[in-house]
């Protein structure tokens, strides 16, 4: 199984490096940027930008700051942090804020 992760992430570098660089570029700005996320959308873009960390495309965050952020970014946490019940829509506003803020204060760089 891990012998097939490494080789499906070999062909993706090999054969689509430059939309796979485009991907988890995309998926930094958007969520260094984004005033509204949705779980699934945080999801995503922590899960490419979780790859461009593993293939060396982006340095500066950890996987493990990731894992943070995607637990953080789920809607119970951020109930709980809130100390409040928000609606779906005010948990996305929050998400956001969490996420962008998360990143600010660390120095991404590029490969």
């Amino acid at each position: 199984m891990v012998e097939q992760e490494r080789q499906c992430r070999k062909r993706l570098q090999n054969d689509y490096a430059g939309e796979l660089y485009d991907s988890v570029w995309r998926s930094y700005g958007i969520l260094a940027n984004a005033r509204k996320v949705s779980t699934e959308e945080m999801m995503d873009k922590l899960s490419h930008l979780r790859l461009g960390v593993d293939m060396g495309i982006i340095r500066g965050i950890s996987t493990w700051q990731i894992n943070e952020l995607m637990l953080a970014g789920q809607p119970n946490f951020i109930n709980e942090n809130s100390k409040k019940n928000l609606s779906p829509e005010q948990r996305d506003w929050e998400r956001a804020a969490l996420t962008r803020n998360t990143l600010k204060t660390i120095k991404i760089e590029e490969e």
